[in-house]
């Protein structure tokens, strides 16, 4: 089959890379190698396709914790700008709304297989967008006087 999509692929001027092909079967009995110009292509239990993490059980709490962890790491990248004094409240706002809102919307609009994988991530990405709403608005305010 895969001699065949290299073919079509060849009439528009495509190469399928042998390097970066992997094969991961999902409840499968065929066990057949799968060749490309006489190389084998690397089976793997687990890769990344379009953001998702996907594993040959099924579900993966690992797609999850990525899900959750994407849009610490957007927050935390924008750290000196929420510790700056030079940008008003309105323009943290509007920076953490258009960056670290759109990285949670991307996390939280997958489906998640498995075990409350759905649960789990709207939960903790609802916890960490007021988390991080409240710090933004907190770091913006002057320190109160005692």
């Amino acid at each position: 089959m895969l001699e065949t999509t290299d073919r079509e692929a060849a009439k528009v001027g495509l190469k399928i890379d042998v390097n970066k092909s992997k094969d991961m079967r999902i409840a499968s009995n065929n066990n057949e190698a799968l060749c490309i110009h006489g190389e084998t292509t690397e089976r793997v239990t687990q890769l990344t396709y379009l953001g998702s993490i996907m594993e040959s059980t099924g579900g993966t709490k690992a797609d999850t914790t990525d899900r959750i962890r994407k849009p610490q790491t957007t927050f935390s990248a924008l750290n000196k700008i929420w510790h700056s004094t030079a940008y008003s409240t309105e323009t943290k706002l509007r920076i953490f709304n258009t960056n670290v809102n759109a990285v949670l919307l991307y996390g939280s609009r997958k489906s998640v297989c498995g075990c409350g994988g759905n649960t789990i991530l709207h939960t903790s990405i609802f916890v960490f967008k007021t988390k991080s709403f409240i710090d933004v608005l907190c770091r913006t305010q002057a320190p109160r006087r005692k």
